[in-house]
C-alpha cells in the first residue's frame, strides 16, 4: 500500500470488504483468509508469492 500510495478505503473497495477490515488486518497483524490474500493481490496489481515473501518469480 505505501509504495503505491493507496488508502485503507480504496483497498477495502476493491476488495469488496469493509475500510474497517482492512485496517483491522492491517493493525492487529490479523492474517486475511486465503481468498482475501488473492483479492489484496489483485487490488495491489501484484501476486500472492510477492504479498507473502517479496518474490514475484518461481523457477
Amino acid at each position: 500500500m505505501k509504495a503505491q500510495n493507496t488508502s485503507y478505503r480504496w483497498i477495502a473497495k476493491k476488495m469488496e470488504v469493509s475500510e474497517t477490515t482492512v485496517s483491522s488486518m492491517r493493525k492487529t497483524g490479523t492474517e486475511p483468509r486465503a481468498s482475501d490474500v488473492f483479492k489484496i493481490a489483485s487490488a495491489l496489481g501484484t501476486t500472492v508469492e510477492y504479498l507473502c515473501n517479496g518474490e514475484s518469480d518461481y523457477y
